[in-house]
């Protein structure tokens, strides 16, 4: 997968896609919350749930439902959370639809609902992006940086997981 996908105003690398359907694609984290804490976009940007076509709506989840039976099941999880946060009020940081999907094992946080409040500080740096100043430029904050990967770990992970996807969901733009 070489081609870049647009993720609101970013560009998410080929090399960090794993799935790609008609109108979705699935692609791994940059700070990831848990080990197979991944996102699912559709091709198209739209920055609210309820602006996305009845189309995009069905091939969104249903890449995730296909999406998470492989995730659970590669990290060994016995539970996933799945989780959309549709406008800023609601947490969302970068204007483009984007699921969540974290594999989830017994005790993996102390209170279950504590992975909501890591999700929400993990926000600003999903697939590598920060908050932008006022000139639209990234505003790297103290060592925010050094604690992402590294596009060779991300594209390690991708490359694993798109070996788990039938041919139809693996193929470049």
């Amino acid at each position: 997968m070489s081609a870049c996908y647009s993720f609101g105003k970013h560009l998410v690398k080929g090399s960090q896609v794993f799935f790609r359907s008609g109108l979705s694609f699935g692609f791994v984290n940059r700070k990831p919350v848990l080990p197979g804490h991944i996102l699912v976009s559709p091709l198209r940007v739209v920055e609210r749930f309820r602006d996305l076509t009845n189309d995009e709506l069905a091939d969104l989840f249903q890449s995730t439902q296909i999406i998470s039976k492989v995730i659970e099941q590669e990290y060994n999880a016995t539970s996933l959370s799945i989780a959309l946060q549709d406008g800023p009020d609601a947490g969302q940081t970068v204007e483009h639809v984007h699921v969540h999907v974290l594999p989830r094992k017994p005790e993996d946080f102390k209170a279950n609902d504590e992975i909501y409040d890591k999700l929400q500080g993990f926000m600003v740096n999903q697939s590598g992006i920060s908050k932008l100043d006022e000139h639209n430029q990234v505003n790297f904050d103290g060592d925010e940086k050094a604690n992402w990967r590294t596009e060779t770990d991300m594209s390690k992970e991708a490359g694993r997981l798109r070996e788990l996807f039938d041919d139809v969901y693996t193929k470049p733009v």
